[in-house]
């Protein structure tokens, strides 16, 4: 038996459960078609992922269709495919939701709760 703290026993499994998922999920159709794969191969990893839900081909090709569309307009309009965060606040819809997740993260982290549960996870956990 491996002798490992709590503490690397836990991050031990989350590795371990990582890595045989990795092997089970398919590609994004999304990733596919931006780096030349096709469009057929963007069809069969979005019919591999949808599973039973992917029975009329006709949807899933007009869904595949939808993703390309969206990446050409995405290219057309800056021109590369690359989105910067800078981009979030430009346009009035992304702004307010971007600064509220960006509020809350930075609160979280300076906030005093941040700090409790660190301490506790480090000294407290392994003592019980």
């Amino acid at each position: 038996m491996l002798f490992l703290s709590r503490m690397h026993s836990c991050r031990l499994l989350f590795i371990f459960r990582a890595l045989c998922l990795q092997f089970r999920l398919p590609e994004s159709p999304r990733w596919l078609l931006l780096n030349g794969a096709g469009k057929e191969a963007a069809t069969q990893a979005l019919i591999k992922a949808e599973g039973k839900r992917a029975d009329n081909r006709a949807v899933v090709e007009a869904e595949v269709a939808a993703i390309s569309a969206g990446i050409a307009e995405s290219t057309s309009s800056s021109g590369s495919s690359s989105v910067s965060v800078l981009d979030l606040f430009k346009e009035e819809r992304y702004r307010r939701p971007t600064l509220v997740g960006m509020s809350l993260m930075l609160f979280q982290q300076v906030g005093w709760h941040s700090g409790m549960c660190n301490m506790c996870w480090m000294y407290v956990l392994p003592l019980i």
